[in-house]
C-alpha cells in the first residue's frame, strides 16, 4: 500500500481508542483454539488441490465480511464513533471484496464436477475448523 500507516498500526490505534494499554497489546497470546485454527487454514491454503484451498479461502472471506460487519454494530451499539469505527468500516469493504473477488476467479476451477466437489470440500473444510475454534470458546465462557 506503499503509506506509512500500516494494517497493524491502524488496529492498533483502535485499541488504544478503546482504552488497551500498550502493556495488555505486548502480553496478549492468542487462544490455543486461535493457534489451531490458523494452522489448519494456513494447512487448506497451502495444500494442492486449488479448488479445495479456494473453496477455503471463499468460506473465510465471506465469514469474515459477516463477523468483522457485527463487531461493527456491536461498537454502533456502544456509541462509538464512526472515526473510531475506521478501521472496522474499512474491513467490511475490504473483506466483501476479498470474497467477490473469489468468487469471480473461480469459475476456470469449478467447470466439472470435480471441480466443484473439492470446492465445496474447501468450504466445508474450513467451517470445520471453525466449529472447533468456537466449540474451543464455548469450553473457555463455561469454565
Amino acid at each position: 500500500m506503499q503509506e506509512s500507516y500500516s494494517h497493524l498500526e491502524m488496529y492498533y490505534d483502535f485499541l488504544r481508542k478503546r482504552d488497551i494499554s500498550e502493556e495488555t497489546i505486548q502480553e496478549y497470546e492468542c487462544l490455543a483454539s486461535t493457534k489451531t485454527l490458523n494452522e489448519g487454514i494456513k494447512n487448506l491454503y497451502s495444500t494442492m488441490p486449488v479448488e479445495r484451498a479456494l473453496g477455503a479461502l471463499f468460506a473465510d472471506e465471506t465469514m469474515s465480511a459477516y463477523m468483522v460487519s457485527k463487531y461493527n454494530e456491536g461498537l454502533i451499539l456502544e456509541g462509538v464513533s464512526e472515526e473510531d469505527r475506521y478501521f472496522w468500516e474499512l474491513h467490511i469493504k475490504v473483506e466483501v471484496g476479498h470474497s467477490n473477488s473469489i468468487f469471480n476467479i473461480i469459475a476456470p476451477y469449478i467447470q466439472n464436477e470435480e471441480g466443484k466437489r473439492l470446492f465445496d470440500e474447501g468450504i466445508k473444510l474450513y467451517l470445520y475448523l471453525m466449529k472447533q475454534y468456537w466449540d474451543g470458546i464455548e469450553v473457555l465462557v463455561n469454565e
